[in-house]
């Protein structure tokens, strides 16, 4: 039989609850760095560089400048140029995955680069969803580029949501411990 029903009576699941106990608060500790986070923009108007729940926002030297601005409850990433390309990188403190972000306004061509090297062409206003895209995954920054320039071309983007990759010495904390599981003995009573 490939699998094996495990039965356990209550004095080894007093013996094991400690160990069980071991598992679930790494567990706990993962889960709180890989939870999605949203980038909203805050409520003051700032010109980049701008940074929001690990994620930096920075417009190239001599690029035309960008700004988070916009009605006090409600500010967006704003861009928009007459002759000058605009290119702006997004990085994150750790790896993340673009899950999906809003396109509030454009005009003109625009693209999304990810670190991985894959180009989005953004060609409408709306929500648009990365997650399930590999080169989106796992990257360590993404840039918003207008190149090349062309008279008024604008760009309003919000609600950037990103998941952080769990750090590597969180996931060989739970390695080891599943590992420490398996192979973990336990005395026989007679």
């Amino acid at each position: 039989m490939p699998w094996e029903v495990a039965c356990y009576n209550e004095s080894m699941l007093r013996e094991e609850f400690p160990f069980a106990l071991a598992l679930w608060i790494p567990l706990v500790i993962v889960h709180g760095t890989t939870c999605a986070e949203t980038i909203d923009f805050g409520t003051e108007n700032q010109t980049l560089p701008y940074s929001e729940d690990g994620l930096t926002f920075i417009d190239a030297n001599g690029t035309s400048p960008v700004a988070v601005t916009g009605p006090p409850d409600d500010k967006a990433l704003i861009a928009g140029t007459n002759v000058t390309p605009i290119y702006v990188r997004v990085q994150g403190d750790l790896p993340f995955t673009l899950i999906a972000l809003d396109i509030e306004g454009l005009f003109r061509a625009w693209e999304l680069r990810s670190s991985k090297g894959d180009i989005y062409q953004v060609e409408e206003v709306g929500t648009f969803a990365f997650f399930l895209e590999p080169s989106w995954q796992e990257i360590d920054y993404f840039d918003i580029v207008h190149l090349p320039a062309q008279t008024n071309g604008t760009i309003h983007v919000d609600n950037i949501r990103v998941q952080y990759v769990p750090e590597p010495s969180a996931l060989w904390l739970i390695c080891g411990a599943a590992a420490g599981g398996l192979f973990r003995r336990t005395p026989r009573r007679a």
